[in-house]
């Protein structure tokens, strides 16, 4: 799968403020209030969005990249 090239961020100090946040967004690790505020610059910043949707995208493979491994049996 081919990455295309994000688009540029807009110029701004909340965007810069914000974009930091974009993985532990993608990952639900923000606390509520952070979450809210980077939902709100999600609406009108399509490199975050881009951003966080290559975040997920990644996420959803993590499960897949390590050889299933057995439980070890109980001990009693």
């Amino acid at each position: 799968r081919s990455v295309m090239p994000l688009p540029p961020p807009p110029d701004t100090d909340a965007h810069a403020a914000l974009a930091d946040s974009a993985a532990a967004f993608a990952l639900g690790a923000l606390d509520d209030d952070e979450a809210r505020a980077f939902a709100a610059h999600l609406a009108a910043c399509p490199a975050c969005r881009a951003e966080v949707d290559e975040y997920r995208a990644v996420a959803g493979l993590l499960a897949h990249a390590a050889p299933a491994v057995r439980p070890a049996p109980e001990r009693s």
